[in-house]
């Protein structure tokens, strides 16, 4: 996921907190959400992102990655 989509975790970040960040990194995913490491104010910081609902199952973390994604990038996330 990082690497291949390192522009949808970006997007749900910019989403989450309303700022553009350079990177971001899934660090750690369960069932309530996941884990990123992203650059903020010039310091390395982990950022917790809620998932809508608590996953069922894993294709449940990827159905709810991915509509956090487009959600995030439908609401003019960083492009």
């Amino acid at each position: 996921m990082n690497s291949d989509h390192e522009d949808a975790i970006r997007a749900m970040v910019h989403g989450a907190l309303q700022v553009e960040v350079p990177s971001a990194k899934i660090l750690y995913v369960d069932r309530f959400g996941f884990l990123v490491e992203t650059p903020l104010k010039g310091q390395l910081s982990r950022v917790r992102l809620p998932f809508p609902r608590p996953a069922s199952s894993r294709k449940d973390v990827k159905d709810l990655i991915v509509e956090m994604t487009r959600q995030a990038q439908g609401n003019s996330g960083p492009k």
